[in-house]
C-alpha cells in the first residue's frame, strides 16, 4: 500500500532494545536526526537521563518543548507513537497507547524526515529489535505497516 507523505497522521513503532545502558534512540519527525528545528519525536539518551522524553520544536527552533515521561525503556517490547493532531500545531506522544505528552506550541512549517535511529554510547554494539513500523493516514482510514 502507498500513502502520500502529506497524508501521514502518525508514526507507530513497536520495538525493544537489547540493553538500555549506554544507548540513545529517537523516532518521529525531524529535519535531521535528533534535530532542534522542525521536529516532533520521542527520544531516549543515557547521556542525559534514564527515561524517555518527547521533544518538539518549530522551524526556527525558538519554541521548543521537552517532556520527561518518567518511563524507562527497559528491554521489553514497547509501542511508541508520534501523532499530529487535527490542528497541525498539536503533537501527541504515546507509549503503549497512553499519551504522556501533548505539545501545542511547536509545528513544522516545511518538509521533514521520518527518523528511527539507535546510537551506541560505547564501543559495544547495541541492538534495536523491530516488531513493526506503521504509518497512519490523516483520515485514519488506512495504515501502512
Amino acid at each position: 500500500r502507498c500513502m502520500r507523505a502529506s497524508d501521514i497522521q502518525s508514526l507507530v513503532v513497536r520495538m525493544k532494545l537489547s540493553s538500555a545502558a549506554n544507548v540513545a534512540f529517537g523516532l518521529g519527525f525531524s529535519d535531521s536526526s535528533f534535530g532542534a528545528t522542525d521536529a516532533a519525536y520521542i527520544y531516549f539518551d543515557t547521556v542525559s537521563d534514564t527515561t524517555i522524553h518527547a521533544f518538539s520544536a518549530n522551524s526556527g527552533g525558538a519554541t521548543t518543548n521537552d517532556t520527561d515521561s518518567a518511563i524507562a525503556p527497559g528491554t521489553s517490547y514497547r509501542t511508541y507513537e508520534v501523532r499530529c493532531g487535527t490542528n497541525v500545531n498539536d503533537w501527541d506522544f504515546l507509549i503503549d497507547g497512553v499519551s504522556f505528552a501533548t505539545h501545542t506550541t511547536s509545528s513544522k512549517t516545511r518538509g521533514v524526515n521520518i527518523i528511527l535511529t539507535i546510537i551506541t554510547r560505547t564501543a559495544a554494539a547495541k541492538d534495536m529489535t523491530l516488531d513493526y513500523v506503521a504509518f497512519e493516514s490523516r483520515d485514519m482510514s488506512s495504515r501502512v505497516q
